[in-house]
């Protein structure tokens, strides 16, 4: 891990099954220059059926961002923009 990062203690701060569900989130919260880490991202873009079996790709930023991520995260449904673009 990085010495640069504010906080070393990385907390998890949501879960996605998709890849490309957990890149969204992590871009819009990088948007705001918080750090964000996804854990097992290439092992499900290349075998998408291990996702359920690995919980996902979950989304980590250092503890000291974890309350304005979640607030960033939950002021933005991110699934609901996709459902009205389809539409």
């Amino acid at each position: 891990m990085s010495s640069t990062l504010p906080d070393s203690e990385l907390v998890t701060i949501a879960n996605y099954l998709f890849p490309h569900e957990a890149r969204i989130a992590q871009a819009h919260l990088e948007a705001y220059d918080i750090p964000v880490f996804l854990e097992n991202v290439n092992l499900i873009t290349n075998d998408w059926l291990l996702a359920t079996a690995i919980g996902g790709v979950p989304l980590k930023v250092p503890k000291s961002y974890e309350e304005t991520a979640r607030a960033l995260l939950e002021a933005v449904d991110l699934e609901e923009d996709v459902e009205e673009e389809e539409n």
